[in-house]
């Protein structure tokens, strides 16, 4: 016993980690902001920062200088070197790309930016549209809000509202005839709204205005095209240089959010980015096939034609991509080396540690619930990532991983259930209707001794087990946040549920709860216990175990048990006011040292059992983490986070061996 002291002793005095965060992708997150300056001149904005690539998309550089959470950028094609991005609701400015002025001083504190447009004739005269705060309540929470005008590139601003009335000023969407920059569009929240003297002076019309976006015909002087969302999707035409405009009927448009229009300065063919893909017109928009080669389910949000080396190029929720005209196919994907992806799950392959997989989820629907995503491998400990590629679009949502013992690989998300065997890059899919296949699951968790044993957690449907891999399942009748399976013992299973903190002690056969039924008849007799979101058990000491419970109302409070779960000890930590639960990981070898995986607060580390804490941030460049993992080995920690892709930290105080490759 004075042996293990001794050696405890020696760990906590020696230094913690060997090595800070770092990262090495994966890469091809979302490109949510994009501007043409010309056909060669480009500019991308991602969670990862701002890139710009000076021949046509081909190769690209990162100008971000520290910036970061890129919404919006804009640049006028008369000075391609003078930008503007905003970035969480700041307004900066590059006239170099080499440095960013905050030009937001001038503009309303509680500035909420929706659209951000440049006089494509001066690049000094800027336009900041501003939604209203809160949305709907009242005009007199509308002072941020409006049309804001600079014409000496942001070192002053002009409140442009004349003529705007009542929620008029709520900006939602906002945009100009490239061709009359004068001419602005503005789309509110119940009305649609344009000036012809610079936003001078506002004026009311009942007919759709073009308020996304504006292109004009290159060979037609008095032709226009136009995208609006602020009312429901629409394309609209002139024919009287922009004075009025007729909303069309276009045949093969899908129902669904408009991102960007351009059109082929050679040929005057459109081209339209959605929510639901890419799509071409070569008849002045009344009719639209899908671009070849693109995914009809990808989000487009920027689309530019590239002239001079006849290319098409996109910016979507997986990246930029760019085609050769006119039929856009076969498409390359570009070298925009970006820490953008939204890393939501992570596993380590138990039988060789140097393999990982991360899932990403690169966009959702209006309900929240992801529509793409992707799978990646990492087959040499994180220092290089491959997509793992497949052509059922069913996958392109996996929101939870796991890895058996065996080395198989499952994942899960709202379309049902994959396996990718190990050592094969073949996925098997099953999307049986016995599985959830409406709705997220929230939690995969696999046997740590048995192969082919998961336990599926979702959210409505409840808890579902397979002992073969996926083959058969068994579904119990009620709604689980996460399951935890003894390291030691497969026999012990413990359950995170809505109604408090369920254990099983027959391998997840029955399980009859710490707590009593939560409602009985005809009243409880007690309150009933919050849910517990999050539970973990020690690899070193199988009765410790660690559990998270809370509610809207009540703080995510962490607790600890030491007899297997039959008691418990409330412990406080730094994460109880975050807006989601924390995950939490315990050190394979010390139950006294735990994570907390936090989306607020990123990694919060405790070395005597939860009673204190440290943040482990230092180095990490996006602290809204979603998940965790420590190897079997407790070699590395790996995260991924919202916007940053997937990070690690050695594990690797002196004094305990680590396994290398």
């Amino acid at each position: 016993m004075r042996a293990r002291w001794v050696l405890c002793a020696t760990l906590l005095t020696t230094p913690l980690f060997a090595e800070p965060w770092s990262s090495a992708g994966p890469y091809g997150g979302a490109i949510t902001a994009f501007a043409a300056a010309s056909s060669r001149v480009l500019y991308a904005g991602s969670a990862g920062g701002v890139f710009k690539s000076e021949d046509g998309g081909a190769t690209w550089r990162d100008i971000s200088h520290g910036l970061r959470n890129i919404v919006m950028v804009a640049v006028a094609p008369v000075d391609s070197t003078t930008a503007y991005v905003v970035a969480r609701n700041r307004v900066y400015k590059t006239i170099d790309s080499a440095t960013w002025t905050d030009i937001t001083p001038g503009l309303p504190a509680e500035l909420r930016p929706t659209a951000l447009i440049v006089d494509p004739q001066n690049a000094k005269t800027i336009y900041v549209g501003s939604a209203c705060i809160p949305d709907f309540i009242a005009v007199e929470f509308t002072e941020a809000a409006g049309v804001y005008k600079s014409t000496d590139g942001g070192q002053s601003w002009t409140r442009a509202v004349n003529g705007l009335i009542g929620f008029a000023v709520c900006v939602n969407e906002l945009s100009l005839d490239p061709a009359a920059p004068s001419h602005l569009f503005l789309g509110a929240l119940f009305d649609n709204w344009q000036s012809f003297n610079g936003g001078a002076m506002w004026q009311r019309t009942s007919a759709a205005l073009p308020t996304r976006r504006v292109v004009a015909h290159p060979q037609l002087a008095l032709t226009r095209y136009g995208i609006e969302n602020a009312n429901r999707p629409s394309f609209l035409v002139s024919n009287d240089g922009g004075l009025t405009w007729t909303a069309t009927a276009p045949f093969g448009l899908p129902v669904a959010l408009f991102g960007d229009l351009s059109i082929d300065p050679a040929t005057a063919r459109l081209f339209l980015a959605t929510a639901l893909g890419t799509f071409r017109s070569g008849d002045g928009g009344e009719n639209w096939i899908p671009v070849s080669g693109t995914s009809p389910r990808l989000p487009a949000y920027g689309v530019a034609v590239d002239s001079m080396d006849s290319r098409l190029i996109l910016a979507t929720a997986q990246g930029v991509s760019y085609a050769s005209l006119p039929g856009a196919d076969p498409w390359s994907e570009d070298p925009i080396h970006d820490l953008s992806t939204n890393v939501v799950s992570i596993a380590v392959d138990p039988t060789n540690l140097a393999i990982i997989y991360a899932s990403t989820v690169d966009a959702v629907n209006a309900n929240g619930l992801p529509t793409v995503g992707r799978v990646f491998r990492s087959r040499d400990a994180g220092r290089s990532w491959q997509l793992v590629r497949d052509d059922d679009p069913r996958l392109h949502a996996i929101v939870a991983l796991t890895v058996d013992p065996a080395g198989d690989l499952y994942g899960t998300g709202p379309y049902g259930f994959s396996k990718l065997p190990a050592g094969s890059d073949n996925w098997i899919h099953q999307f049986s209707e016995t599985l959830s296949t409406s709705i997220v699951s929230r939690s995969l968790s696999a046997d740590p001794q048995l192969p082919g044993v998961i336990f599926l957690s979702s959210s409505l449907s409840g808890l579902q087990r397979t002992r073969d891999g996926g083959k058969t399942w068994r579904a119990f009748p009620f709604s689980v946040n996460q399951i935890a399976v003894d390291p030691t013992n497969s026999l012990r299973v413990y359950a995170a549920t809505p109604f408090g903190f369920w254990r099983s002690i027959d391998g997840g056969d029955t399980f009859p709860g710490i707590f009593p039924t939560p409602f009985p008849p005809p009243f409880p007799p007690v309150p009933p216990p919050p849910p517990t979101w999050a539970v973990a058990v020690a690899a070193s000491r199988p009765n410790v175990i660690y559990r998270v419970s809370g509610s809207d109302l009540l703080p995510f409070a962490l607790f600890r048990s030491e007899d297997f779960g039959v008691t418990w000890k409330s412990l406080r930590h730094p994460a109880e006011s975050d807006n989601r639960p924390p995950q939490i990981l315990i050190d394979p070898h010390d139950e006294s040292v735990v994570y907390l995986i936090s989306f607020n607060r990123g990694v919060l580390r405790s070395a005597d059992g939860g009673l204190s804490w440290k943040s482990l941030n230092s180095g990490l460049v996006d602290t809204d983490v979603n998940t965790g993992v420590i190897d079997p080995a407790d070699q590395f920690l790996r995260v991924g986070t919202h916007s940053a892709g997937a990070w690690q930290m050695p594990l690797a105080p002196r004094g305990r061996a680590v396994r290398t490759r």
